[in-house]
């Protein structure tokens, strides 16, 4: 199915989910529709309205997560042993960052727009947390003024 704002849908037959893929700056971003117990064209809305507003949620959640986490990496993620070619451990500590270093390491991958009215933005760290995604996340829909933040994986 074709949206306006979100261009092609691909929905899941048996799960009801539907795939878009929007552009955002230089990016290709996937926004994922999960309906659970909602209307899909209930949350095809809350998506839209996401997408529209995408510059100004990104912005604002990318800063959310970079004030929260910012200590956390510095403290715990930043040092780390890595494996040599001959089994043996080697001690990295990576340099400390400022909030505003680290939120220029994030980079929006993925929406997710849930029917229990959850909206997650996801983001690629470079690295940062070993594998893990930064996800900042509001349970009221495209609101996003009280954000939680978390690492996934």
């Amino acid at each position: 199915m074709y949206h306006e704002t979100l261009g092609e849908i691909t929905r899941e037959e048996e799960s009801g989910e539907g795939v878009a893929t929007v552009g955002y700056g230089s990016r290709r971003v996937e926004v994922r529709i999960v309906p659970d117990d909602q209307a899909f064209e209930t949350l095809l809305a809350v998506a839209a309205e996401v997408v529209a507003r995408l510059g100004k949620l990104d912005s604002a959640a990318r800063r959310t997560a970079a004030e929260e986490l910012t200590d956390t990496y510095n403290t715990t993620w930043r040092m780390y042993d890595e494996v040599q070619s001959n089994g043996s451990m080697k001690a990295v500590t990576n340099p400390p960052l400022s909030v505003g270093e680290f939120e220029a390491k994030l980079s929006l991958a993925a929406i997710d727009v849930e029917g229990s009215g959850t909206v997650s933005l996801s983001y690629d760290d470079e690295g940062m947390f070993w594998g893990h995604i930064v996800v900042v996340s509001s349970r009221r829909g495209a609101d996003f003024t009280d954000p939680e933040v978390g690492l996934v994986g």
